[in-house]
This record gives structure tokens, sequence and C-alpha cells, in this order.
């Protein structure tokens, strides 16, 4: 089982299985343009509501944590 970091609770491990894009010796790749297109539509549709979403608190208050200790990403050290 592997920790949820939410609340704590254990979620099941799930099995993945490892599927090849292309066939092996191959160079074109395994989804035509269109296909790629659909799934490319799809995932901006799913994920484009994320950029509009507010960040959440606890986010907020470990940057603010981490500029405080004068360790943050944009430290010029």
């Amino acid at each position: 089982m592997l920790p949820d970091d939410e609340d704590d609770q254990r979620m099941p491990r799930t099995d993945c299985v490892v599927v090849p894009l292309r066939a092996r010796g191959s160079t074109s790749p395994a989804l035509d343009r269109a296909a790629q297109g659909r799934i490319g539509e799809q995932l901006r549709a799913m994920y484009g509501a994320l950029t509009e979403a507010p960040i959440p608190e606890r986010l907020l208050a470990l940057l603010d944590r981490l500029e405080a200790s004068g360790t943050g990403a944009g430290d010029d050290r």
C-alpha cells in the first residue's frame, strides 16, 4: 500500500504494464497524427482548468517558508 498525502489513508498499489510506443526497430510513430491530435485536445480539455485553479494554501505556506529561509528556487547564490 502507498500513503496518500491528503488524508494519511493507504491506497492500493496498482500494477502497471509497460507497452512500447512503437515496434522495436521502427522509426515511425505508433499513433498517426489524427490520433495524436485527438489525444492532445483531450489532455488540454482535462488539464486546462488546472491553470486557472487557485494554489492550495499549504503550497503557498511552503513557498513562503522557502522564501523566508533564503533557499528559494529563484535565489542567485
